[in-house]
């Protein structure tokens, strides 16, 4: 995918500068996964690309004579990492003549090569999956308590304020030369897959959780159903930041870090109840928010389907809205374009973003019968 980032090395304008960052951005965004373990189901969840080995017996559907070592995420970090910066290196050495030592760690390298915007993020990266792999190196398949907690949502806040410090010198005011920025994309896109898989795909801080759910108890609401809660890294949000009762579902059974208990089953689209204690029939989940994050694309219609089936008056959603022209990377036009007919926006947020991609947290109520839309 290296190829997609064939640009001008002509100096540009501020403007053409940010549209060939983006046009690079968006040729490399459809790029197939090595790592992420999950990716769109029919089945009301993601299905894995790539499984874990059986563990510590933390899986009970795995089977076989010995349970395999765990993956070490850490490593994998570094390996991905120092694959794309080899190419860095050599296009440095053709273009300017620089020489950085190959061998150096990827922090190191990326300093070198006059990336200490990607030299900090990467460290945060390493330091948020050091954690994944310390707390899964102890086999539980229990959620972290609070104090253990604590720790990653810090590393967590701290990687998101590098990712912003990545953006604004891409896009922002001051952005730097693109001839300087050309080749992060995909080394920082390598390495969101990393937190993709072991996290979430949207990029929620603690602040507007807390924010959002404050607002949600404001107009009524009393708990929230996550129907494809992955990782269970947003819901444990939900529940710790925003103060919510919170039901998690996902078909996908393995997590290396449970963050939150989520409930394993074959379709979110036909759990009884959406899963929560008493509600078979319908009307207790009035005061319930659906919480779409990220829903698979099209032509997978998971997200349409679960808002249709939804009885509840309250939607968030986390994901690109696109255009007439552009569906975005999730849930596709025929989710937008229902949202768009059904759905009230009360208040959307800025989230941060992976330089190249559009989405945003909005909450909704239901339009009533008779409303204009």
């Amino acid at each position: 995918m290296a190829a997609a980032l064939l640009l001008p090395c002509r100096p540009l304008s501020a403007a053409a500068a940010a549209a060939s960052a983006v046009a690079a951005v968006g040729c490399l965004r459809a790029e197939p996964p090595r790592f992420p373990p999950r990716r769109p189901s029919a089945s009301g969840g993601r299905e894995p690309l790539r499984r874990w080995p059986c563990h510590g017996g933390s899986l009970a559907s795995c089977s076989g004579p010995a349970p395999a070592p765990r993956p070490d995420f850490s490593e994998l970090l570094r390996q991905d990492s120092r694959a794309l910066l080899q190419e860095a290196v050599l296009k440095c050495g053709q273009e300017t003549g620089c020489d950085p030592e190959a061998s150096r760690p990827p922090a190191e390298l990326l300093a070198a090569l006059g990336a200490p915007e990607m030299a900090g993020l990467f460290r945060r990266v390493e330091a948020l999956v050091a954690l994944v792999d310390s707390m899964a190196s102890a086999g539980s398949a229990r959620p972290p308590d609070a104090e253990a907690l604590l720790e990653v949502r810090q590393a967590y806040s701290a990687f998101l304020a590098s990712l912003e410090e990545v953006y604004q010198a891409i896009f922002g005011d001051a952005a730097r030369p693109f001839s300087l920025t050309r080749w992060w994309a995909p080394v920082y896109l390598r390495w969101r897959y990393h937190v993709c898989s072991l996290f979430s795909w949207g990029l929620i801080p603690e602040a507007i959780v807390a924010e959002a759910a404050g607002v949600l108890r404001g107009l009524g609401a009393a708990g929230l159903i996550d129907p494809l809660a992955g990782s269970g890294w947003h819901a444990r949000l939900w529940q710790d930041v925003g103060r919510m009762q919170v039901v998690a579902l996902d078909s996908y059974p393995v997590r290396p870090v449970p963050w939150i208990n989520v409930e394993v089953v074959a379709d979110s689209r036909k759990v009884l109840g959406w899963g929560v204690a008493g509600a078979e029939g319908g009307p207790s989940l009035q005061a319930w928010i659906l919480f779409l994050s990220w829903p698979p694309h099209s032509p997978e219609r998971v997200g349409l389907e679960l808002l249709q089936r939804w009885p509840g008056d309250f939607l968030v959603y986390v994901g690109e809205r696109g255009s007439w022209t552009e569906e975005g990377l999730t849930g596709g036009r025929a989710l937008l374009d229902a949202i768009q007919a059904d759905w009230e926006p009360v208040r959307s947020w800025a989230i941060p973003r992976w330089p190249g991609y559009e989405d945003d947290l909005t909450v909704y109520l239901r339009r009533k019968p008779g409303l204009p839309g």
